[in-house]
Order: C-alpha cells, then sequence, then structure tokens
C-alpha cells in the first residue's frame, strides 16, 4: 500500500477490535466498500491487482460474517460505531 494510502486510511477512527483484527489494506477496502466503490475503484486507489482486491473484499465479509458485500460493509459501519462508544 503505498504511503498516501496508509495514511488516508490510518487517519481515520477506527476503534482498537477493528485494528486489532483488520489489516490496513482490509480497513481502507471496507472504508471503500462501504462508501460503495467497485473492486475496480478499490484496486486503482490503492495500487492493487483486480485479484488482490477481489482476495481482500473476501477477507472483510469473511470477518465481517456476511454473504455479500453490502452485508459486510453495514456489519463493518456498525461495529466502527460501537467502537467509537
Amino acid at each position: 500500500m503505498c504511503l498516501e494510502c496508509r495514511a488516508k486510511v490510518t487517519s481515520r477512527a477506527v476503534g482498537p477490535v477493528l485494528e486489532e483484527h483488520f489489516t490496513a489494506e482490509q480497513l481502507a477496502t471496507a472504508e471503500m466498500m462501504c462508501q460503495g466503490k467497485t473492486n475496480a475503484e478499490i484496486a486503482e486507489v490503492l495500487h492493487k491487482a483486480p485479484g488482490t482486491m477481489k482476495r481482500y473484499v473476501g477477507e472483510v465479509m469473511h470477518k465481517m460474517d456476511a454473504d455479500n458485500r453490502t452485508l459486510a460493509a453495514v456489519r463493518y459501519m456498525e461495529r466502527k460505531l460501537k467502537d467509537a462508544i
């Protein structure tokens, strides 16, 4: 991940639970999934291959116990809000 992308991710407020269970790349992927970005759009921002993004999205879905990316994004945001309280 490039330094600019890493700075974008680390500047976002995420709680200890998310930081503990997600890599920086997975956090960036989850954030962009919440923005409705496609795998191709996320791959372009993070300077990764489309296949790598597919894997990252799958990892986020798995960690959020979700069958689809929309549910993964919703659960990620719920967890992020819980951690903020």
